[in-house]
């Protein structure tokens, strides 16, 4: 009887360490998803480390490996998916970015905006051209929308 008691209560603390671990166990805030993403996007097209920082500012790639990498960001958060602007996918993502419902209404209408703007799919002919499409619209119309958060 006694052996049956401690395998009982061996096997209660080892139920409640994993459900300790389970419960306290925290997602990755998104401010440091966004920046892994950030680092890998720019390694993916040997970008220089000074500019793994892109996204978080409000600069225009100037060439074909830069608009690869918004390509690349974009498609990481899913706001373009399939080779197509997501309007979708950009709301989802802005869901979990701005917390304050003002600033998630400009978001929307940012990304209202570019719904409008963007050409919905591309046609393969200019590489990475949507992911600088998208980062276009953002920046002109979302001056104080900062879709990538400072980290």
């Amino acid at each position: 009887m006694y052996k049956l008691a401690v395998i009982v209560v061996v096997c209660q603390v080892l139920v409640d360490q994993q459900t300790l671990a389970a419960v306290t166990k925290k997602k990755p805030a998104p401010k440091d998803v966004i920046k892994s993403l950030a680092q890998r996007c720019a390694g993916q097209f040997q970008l220089p480390p000074e500019k793994a920082t892109l996204a978080f500012k409000d600069e225009l790639p100037q060439n074909e490996d830069e608009m690869c990498y918004f390509q690349c960001m974009y498609e990481g958060v899913r706001i373009i998916n399939d080779s197509a602007y997501n309007k979708d996918g950009a709301m989802k993502y802005a869901k979990v970015i701005f917390e304050k419902p003002e600033d998630f209404e400009k978001a929307s209408k940012v990304i209202q905006q570019c719904d409008k703007d963007i050409v919905k799919k591309t046609d393969g002919k200019d590489k990475c051209g949507l992911g600088k499409s998208v980062r276009d619209c953002f920046v002109k119309n979302g001056k104080e929308v900062n879709f990538f958060p400072h980290s």
